[in-house]
């Protein structure tokens, strides 16, 4: 998630605040959330994409683009490993993240 949405109240400052504390225990859920620095180069969060992982079968990358989903197998996976592993370099710690959705500043 990027940084400056923390910053963004969709949907107003009560809805905000409901969606950023929901993300805050989203890790009790055993969910990892991680905010992503304002200051990374802007190609590194081109589209909306999630990569699905299953006990008996290869990963599956979800693409969500404007005309479109778009879904990637265990063969064309890797490049999205590499974009994790990127932006896992460019985002802060998991500790970090979960003092910024607890208390994000809010301008």
């Amino acid at each position: 998630m990027c940084e400056n949405a923390l910053r963004r109240p969709f949907g107003g400052p009560i809805v905000h605040r409901e969606q950023l504390h929901h993300l805050a225990r989203a890790r009790d859920r055993g969910i990892g959330v991680r905010i992503v620095r304002d200051n990374v180069p802007v190609g590194a969060l081109l589209h909306n994409w999630q990569r699905l992982t299953f006990p008996n079968a290869g990963p599956i990358v979800n693409v969500e683009a404007v005309e479109g989903r778009f879904y990637f197998h265990a063969a064309r996976t890797d490049v999205f490993d590499r974009q994790i592993t990127a932006l896992s370099d460019l985002a802060y710690s998991a500790e970090e993240s979960s003092a910024l959705l607890r208390h994000p500043t809010i301008t």
